[in-house]
């Protein structure tokens, strides 16, 4: 397994944020980290695969996938990848069932794929919420651990 600073990754994320990528993980959606930074990519990607354990993810991952390889974006099966290329064209057409996270260095970015508009059913059926009162204490407890600096 690979040593994994969570502090790092953590600071980069709000609360909310965290939830919108572990609920993606746990529903086999297919996610892409964007990054100019190689060790966030795997840091990232693995910090969020340990979150889901004791559960195994069983389809493809890659911390960095090569741009040769920018065809398997296209995949119809569930994928984590990362890529390691901030110019990256995520607003292409063929890659809106593709959930992102983008890195800015201090902060972080979803594609607005995480979070559906409303009246977007489609999505929503498929993507149920956490229950509210888990949510709200989850970020309630993050937050205050954040602020302390415990996390």
């Amino acid at each position: 397994m690979i040593n994994i600073n969570l502090k790092k990754i953590v600071y980069k994320f709000e609360p909310e944020q965290i939830l919108c990528v572990f609920r993606s993980f746990l529903f086999e959606k297919k996610i892409v980290f964007i990054s100019a930074s190689k060790a966030f990519l795997t840091e990232a990607i693995y910090a969020f695969l340990s979150f889901i354990y004791p559960l195994k993810y069983q389809f493809q991952i890659s911390s960095i996938l090569p741009n040769e390889y920018f065809e398997l974006l296209e995949n119809v099966t569930p994928f984590i990848f990362g890529i390691n290329d901030m110019n990256f064209n995520m607003r292409d057409s063929a890659y809106e069932d593709i959930y992102f996270i983008k890195d800015f260095g201090e902060r972080v970015s979803l594609s607005p794929n995480f979070t559906p508009e409303e009246g977007n059913t489609k999505e929503r059926d498929n993507f149920p919420d956490f229950p509210k009162s888990l949510k709200k204490t989850f970020i309630e407890t993050f937050t205050k651990l954040k602020r302390k600096g415990e996390c």
